[in-house]
């Protein structure tokens, strides 16, 4: 009798939860009213879209990286107190290329620099870090710049026009 009591007792909190959850359910339904998402919205990139238009789209795209998000300025600032100048890179990444000290793969300058940002420790210029320890530079992927690919070439193509031009501003 006691079993028949209690499964009489589950079943009406049962009855009572679905009741609520469809009472719930309903009430969403008839009086909350539904928010459509707009669609994202649609970046027109300027300029006619010729190689040399998406150039300067990536080198002032690359500026904004390098002066904000990368906080490559911090350290590469032009005085060479914390990092490297970037200053010429393009005419001295060929000496660091043929450097005895250099462990990477870079065959030109473009590659150099993007090597350097993606594995700082491949070659670590004299005087910015201690003989045999890696460089202080996290690569560029990593917290907390996190720079995907594009972002990255980017950069490469602004410090290649800053070099080429010689001022970073």
């Amino acid at each position: 009798m006691n079993s028949v009591i209690e499964m009489s007792s589950n079943l009406k909190v049962v009855i009572f939860s679905v009741c609520v959850v469809l009472l719930y359910t309903a009430y969403v339904e008839l009086h909350v009213p539904r928010i459509e998402p707009s669609p994202p919205p649609v970046i027109n990139m300027p300029g006619s879209n010729t190689t040399e238009d998406l150039r300067e789209d990536l080198m002032t795209l690359g500026k904004r990286i390098y002066h904000g998000r990368g906080a490559c300025a911090l350290c590469h600032d032009g005085s060479g107190g914390r990092a490297p100048s970037l200053k010429d890179i393009f005419n001295v990444a060929a000496l660091r290329i043929n450097d005895s000290a250099y462990r990477g793969s870079a065959k030109d300058a473009r590659a150099y620099i993007r090597e350097s940002m993606l594995r700082p420790s491949v070659y670590v210029v004299e005087g910015f870090a201690l003989k045999g320890e890696p460089s202080p530079m996290k690569s560029v992927t990593l917290p907390p710049a996190e720079l995907t690919e594009r972002e990255v070439r980017a950069v490469v193509d602004y410090i290649e026009g800053v070099s080429l031009r010689g001022s970073a501003r």
